[in-house]
């Protein structure tokens, strides 16, 4: 799905990301000063599936120059 949005975007005329793709899901942001929705407010998820071998928790730092990224911690997943 990566290499089709990028090849996409390309087309369109965005340069290709410099950076090897390391994919994620980003559960939630909280801002200290908002209300956190509750309820129906969550939309249905499409059906998907993978493999994960591993979870890290990370913590992004905003900045003027952009995000910094901390590993919290990381756990290995299925004996390996």
């Amino acid at each position: 799905m990566q290499r089709h949005v990028e090849e996409a975007a390309q087309e369109l005329g965005w340069q290709a990301e410099a950076r090897a793709f390391r994919p994620h899901l980003t559960l939630g942001r909280v801002h200290a000063a908002r209300e956190l929705p509750m309820g129906d407010e969550i939309l249905a998820l499409p059906d998907l599936s993978f493999m994960a071998v591993e979870v890290e928790l990370i913590e992004s730092r905003l900045h003027k120059r952009g995000a910094q990224y901390h590993m919290l911690y990381r756990a290995r997943l299925g004996g390996g």
